[in-house]
């Protein structure tokens, strides 16, 4: 095969090269959206979850819940904003 030769034969082999490759984008968006969230959670929130004295034991309640949504929400608010502002 040479350069100048494409790698697919068919037009239905391309449709599936490309959904193949789609479904490999969106499991690495995925894996890696999924891997920030439990580092900032460890990092942010952790603490509140792990270790517990007589002041966490009251605070956790409130912080835990809080510290667990503020990426989602990050994610949310930016692509809004973003939507908002291409209009």
């Amino acid at each position: 095969m040479s350069a100048s030769q494409s790698a697919v034969r068919s037009r239905a082999e391309a449709v599936q090269v490309s959904r193949t490759f789609d479904w490999m984008i969106l499991f690495t968006l995925f894996t890696a959206v999924l891997g920030g969230y439990h580092i900032h959670y460890m990092l942010t929130g952790g603490d509140w979850d792990f270790w517990t004295d007589w002041k966490d034991r009251r605070l956790w309640v409130t912080v835990a819940p809080i510290v667990s949504i503020s990426l989602p929400l990050a994610f949310w608010c930016s692509g809004f904003c973003s939507s908002v502002v291409i209009r």
